[in-house]
């Protein structure tokens, strides 16, 4: 699959939230695409969105890349997930804008490698799996 979503909890708690709940529905929403051409084709974007606990927290704010495997084709992307978004009621709408934002990233670095990468055939399919949460 091309676009993948996973999170860092470092606490248990956190996995109960509205951030955590918001998170697996994307996620599966993602899976159900595997016949979207965008989803089958390389590379692969891994969206690891890290969470603050009492003891840990990411260490930085926004988003940065973490890591590109050319062999296997893979960019790691990684979002701080704010305190306010881990019970916000708009968690899901959260998750998309930085699934979103994640895409923008990726098709930048990907164009300064000069990998193909179509951008807007991402972008589209995440805005479709939940188009009410990304109209403003």
């Amino acid at each position: 699959m091309s676009i993948s979503v996973s999170a860092f909890y470092p606490d248990a708690h956190l996995k109960e939230s509205a951030f955590a709940n918001a998170l697996t529905r994307v996620a599966m929403a993602l899976a159900k695409e595997n016949s979207n051409i965008s989803q089958r084709s390389a590379p692969q974007i891994e969206v690891v969105f890290m969470l603050s606990g009492k003891f840990d927290s990411p260490g930085f704010e926004g988003m940065r890349i973490r890591r590109y495997d050319s062999k296997e084709a893979t960019l790691v992307v990684e979002s701080a997930v704010p305190e306010k978004a881990v019970n916000a009621t708009n968690a899901q709408a959260y998750v998309i804008a930085a699934i979103l934002d994640a895409v923008e990233n990726a098709g930048e670095f990907l164009k300064e490698i000069e990998m193909s990468f179509n951008e807007e055939a991402h972008m589209q399919m995440v805005q479709e799996l939940y188009p009410e949460a990304t109209t403003s």
